[in-house]
């Protein structure tokens, strides 16, 4: 999905659900890319929570996750402050991973 600036309507990123398999379970993560500009302003975590939200309500997975550079201390707070919590290391496309997610459950009693 686009995302765009509340102030001008400008295109400023994309996030969306990605189907992904992790030890051998297909599961569904977000992913989210903000323009340079935009990052650090809380529209991260806006959008993280909006397509969280959007999952449980319409989707049948019983966990949402992201898939996170270890390095990528930004995206971390993101997933952290839309009530993600640490869950493990992993592997994605190949790539040393820190997996966070949220369950059903969790999500029901925020």
């Amino acid at each position: 999905m686009a995302v765009s600036s509340k102030e001008n309507g400008e295109l400023v990123g994309a996030c969306g659900l990605h189907k992904i398999k992790i030890d051998r379970k297909n599961l569904i993560a977000i992913g989210c890319q903000l323009a340079k500009g935009y990052c650090g302003k809380g529209l991260g975590t806006e959008v993280c929570r909006a397509i969280r939200d959007y999952a449980f309500k319409h989707l049948p997975f019983d966990t949402v996750l992201s898939c996170i550079h270890p390095y990528n201390i930004a995206s971390i707070r993101v997933a952290e402050k839309s009530d993600m919590k640490y869950l493990k290391e992993g592997k994605f496309l190949n790539n040393h991973c820190l997996v966070y997610g949220i369950t059903r459950d969790e999500w029901k009693h925020l």
